[in-house]
């Protein structure tokens, strides 16, 4: 998240598997930031990650539970300066626009938008609040990326592809691979 003050409190809407990564490195003692609040409409995924890094934080933090109503909430708390938003994208410009206008800097999972349209609203509105909007896509900002492209002998166009072979598990419970999940995951196989 970027840094604003000398301390950095973020919170996170969405208890998902990326958040549970992402907090830990947020909580990490080398970082000045601290996950002091989280939003989940699932309590059974919300405890284990509160438990594993909303507990080390500065205050006690409230985590809010209740739908989507949890996450209205928790922009809200002003003592909050940053937003992590690891939802599934269908549901990105909402939060991330709700989140710049409470005034949040916010740090979002990719893809970031459903389109160009719908992002360049986004950084509209970032740029109205005076807000950060970052996107959570690690290798296009990773020294060692500009370093292999620099390598490339005159090349114009660098294309990434990013591909994995889920598990069964991965098969049965990942968002992007359900029906009415994530239309911006998996194609139905």
């Amino acid at each position: 998240m970027p840094r604003t003050t000398d301390r950095c409190l973020s919170i996170g809407i969405g208890a998902a598997r990326i958040a549970r990564k992402n907090c830990r490195a947020a909580s990490h003692p080398s970082t000045s930031c601290k996950v002091v609040a989280l939003a989940s409409r699932d309590k059974k995924k919300a405890t284990p990650l509160f438990q594993r890094c909303l507990a080390q934080s500065l205050r006690p933090a409230p985590i809010v539970y209740g739908g989507e109503s949890s996450y209205a909430t928790l922009l809200a708390d002003t003592s909050c300066e940053a937003v992590y938003i690891p939802l599934p994208s269908r549901l990105h410009y909402k939060y991330v626009i709700s989140a710049l206008k409470s005034g949040k800097h916010v740090l979002l999972e990719k893809p970031v938008a459903n389109s160009a349209d719908e992002y360049r609203e986004m950084l509209k509105a970032a740029e109205e609040n005076g807000r950060f909007l970052m996107d959570g896509t690690m290798f296009v900002h990773h020294p060692r990326t500009h370093s292999f492209i620099k390598s490339v002998p005159g090349a114009t166009r660098v294309h990434f592809n990013f591909t994995f072979d889920g598990d069964e598990s991965f098969h049965q419970n990942d968002i992007r691979t359900k029906k009415d999940g994530d239309f911006m995951g998996l194609l139905e196989i």
